[in-house]
């Protein structure tokens, strides 16, 4: 199975949470400066023409467990995704749903500081569910509802969780779902696909 735009994606995420320590703050939890430093998406900055927050904050994260989290689900769903897409589509997916959910997180929360690659992941998920469940998949029918069944399971807890677990941009993770939905109805499939590996 593919896993080469997977494995750029982590890598890139990885570089800059050691940039980041490297500038000497606690890697347990960043403080909002270092933050905003480094790309977050701060609602009165990014409003106030620095859009370019709403990409960067994607590959920047607020402490080693946020990030910790957020690559081994990405690991996860990424490997099914880029070979379900293609690498390049996959790419796309993944960047314009992590937009999509900086966007909602910016309109929600006006004033707030976001950061994190979870939007593009509940996005990259948005896409499977859209196209396990809509569309004809190469695959048996029992291996498509299993994983559709998984990436369900996945996006419901994490979007409960998200309510009660402070911090937690659950605007951004709506945003990134509701984006994926849509782009997994329309996104080309690849013609052929094998079962993942982790089924």
């Amino acid at each position: 199975m593919t896993i080469t735009i997977t494995k750029l994606l982590i890598t890139l995420n990885l570089l800059v949470f050691v940039a980041m320590v490297a500038t000497g703050s606690s890697p347990v939890n960043f403080d909002g400066e270092t933050l905003v430093r480094f790309g977050a998406n701060f609602g009165p900055y990014t409003a106030d023409g620095q859009w370019w927050r709403l990409f960067t904050c994607m590959f920047v994260h607020a402490g080693i467990m946020h990030i910790a989290l957020n690559m081994w689900c990405l690991w996860n769903l990424g490997p099914f995704a880029e070979q379900l897409f293609g690498e390049m589509k996959f790419l796309v997916l993944y960047l314009v749903t992590g937009i999509g959910a900086s966007v909602m997180s910016l309109l929600v929360h006006p004033n707030g500081l976001s950061v994190g690659a979870s939007g593009a992941i509940f996005g990259v998920a948005g896409a499977l569910i859209a196209a396990l469940y809509w569309r004809k998949i190469p695959l048996p029918d029992f291996v498509v509802k299993q994983y559709l069944n998984s990436i369900l399971r996945f996006a419901g807890i994490n979007l409960v969780l998200g309510f009660f677990i402070a911090r937690t941009d659950n605007s951004a993770h709506i945003g990134g779902i509701l984006t994926g939905l849509a782009i997994g109805l329309i996104l080309p499939l690849n013609e052929r696909v094998s079962r993942p590996d982790n089924y």
